[in-house]
């Protein structure tokens, strides 16, 4: 046929890298389309609860200003409140959400400081609703957009891009997703298939049809009574169709919330699966740690780092998440703490107060 290529060019062409043409939205480390849907994503429990583990805990650490021999400094309004009419929380918490997912995240600057031009409003903008435009070349993005309208490089209208430090999960485990996905309808189908779990094969003479239905219900009824049942020699009974376990439903199942953790970087008994680890009051100050350490720094990092840079905040100044009141200990190891130190002079009952949020006279009202 004209135009085909013999088959050893086929197999010739199928082993040769292909190279994203320039001006692609592909090819990009952080900007690799996703293979599975967010919404698809989020009905598997798994994802649904790692997800909100990462993005609730960030959310509701509060975010500091520090000047650049590390003092603690007043914060900027948006450093309270991002959006006019949004929680801090909720904006910190789709941001992450955008990062855990599509890999990179978005602020549209909606009003500016006069004096120096940077940013004193934003507002989170959906990433699926983001698009973007190469160089000649395929190497550096040089315009955004916002469904097609393409945005200022500078001043109100601009964006804060936060970029992670991997695709995002939908592009990087899409097909792990799409499995547990796959499971859960399976899970679904069995559930609302009305399937029967037992015949009764009658080796003798046909029966009339309302001798048949007389004979089930009659079967239905004692075993309601009784779980033993009794069979003439012209009567079989024989269960079919397959249980959850019969299908390898909770098998399946069980395994593919270990791939999530793996892949989400959240330990397996947090979403969920029966690992043998259990949480005690021993150990839940250092599981806090490492959730920190292992799953929730790329997040913090890329966050952090994106609104320390100059077009955001003053030379000298950076912020920080606090990880104070997540890691906060019991009372009774501070009150250990403050036993020993207060009579060292490191601490004075005052500033001990204070760290437990006291008045000098008493608890505050």
């Amino acid at each position: 046929m004209l135009g085909t290529p013999p088959p050893a060019a086929k197999a010739t062409a199928a082993l040769e890298p292909f190279v994203f043409p320039p001006g692609s939205r592909l090819g990009y480390q952080s900007f690799v389309m996703p293979t599975v849907f967010r919404a698809d994503a989020l009905s598997v429990p798994a994802v649904a609860r790692a997800r909100n583990l990462i993005a609730g805990t960030i959310s509701g650490m509060p975010l500091l200003n520090y000047a650049a021999d590390g003092t603690e400094i007043d914060r900027l309004p948006w450093m309270v409140q991002p959006e006019d009419d949004t929680p801090r929380a909720t904006t910190m918490s789709y941001t992450v959400d955008s990062l855990f997912f599509y890999g990179r995240a978005y602020w549209q600057v909606i009003e500016q400081y006069i004096e120096d031009g940077r940013p004193r409003r934003f507002q989170w903008i959906d990433p699926t609703r983001v698009g973007f435009r190469w160089n000649r070349e395929g190497t550096k993005i040089i315009d955004y957009d916002i469904e097609g309208v393409v945005v200022p490089r500078t001043g109100i209208g601009r964006l804060i891009v936060f970029t992670g430090t991997d695709e995002g999960l939908l592009a990087r485990a899409g097909r792990t997703i799409r499995t547990a996905v796959e499971l859960e309808r399976a899970s679904l189908n069995y559930a609302e298939t009305p399937a029967p779990s037992m015949i009764l094969k009658n080796t003798g003479v046909d029966l009339p049809k309302d001798q048949v239905e007389s004979l089930l219900t009659r079967w239905k009824e004692a075993r309601t009574n009784r779980a033993t049942a009794y069979l003439n020699a012209s009567l079989d009974a024989q269960t079919v169709g397959f249980s959850p376990r019969d299908m390898a439903l909770v098998e399946a199942r069980e395994y593919i919330v270990k791939d999530l953790a793996r892949a989400t970087g959240i330990p397996a008994w947090y979403l969920g699966s029966d690992t043998g680890s259990s949480m005690t009051y021993a150990n839940l100050n250092s599981s806090r740690r490492d959730l920190i350490d292992f799953s929730l720094q790329p997040f913090v990092h890329a966050i952090e780092q994106r609104l320390s840079m100059q077009d955001v905040l003053p030379r000298g100044q950076h912020v920080a998440f606090s990880f104070t009141d997540f890691l906060r200990s019991s009372p009774i190891e501070r009150a250990q703490l403050y036993q020993a130190l207060v009579p060292l002079g490191i601490l004075t009952p005052e500033e001990a107060r204070q760290l437990e949020d006291f008045a000098p006279g008493g608890p505050q009202e």
